[in-house]
């Protein structure tokens, strides 16, 4: 688990609690497949003059609202230019 903690850090992965819509510069959405990967999304945003990036999971498709969630985060994205 240290290791892959660490491969993340290094990857520029960080876990904030709140991001600021002014610093996100990008937002990527990845669907999953059923029973093998989650939704998420991949927000890059900076801070000060560092680049990092939040990976949010979204509930399992396996879940009654897995796609609606996953829709929802989209459009609610899409709806601010991102």
């Amino acid at each position: 688990m240290i290791v892959l903690w660490l491969v993340d850090r290094v990857r520029g992965f960080r876990s904030p609690d709140r991001i600021r819509l002014d610093t996100i510069e990008e937002v990527s959405a990845t669907d999953g497949q059923k029973g093998l990967t989650r939704p998420r999304l991949i927000i890059t945003y900076t801070e000060g003059e560092t680049t990092y990036r939040r990976r949010v999971n979204l509930p399992s498709l396996y879940t009654s609202s897995g796609e609606t969630a996953y829709e929802r985060a989209r459009t609610a994205f899409a709806e601010r230019g991102f």
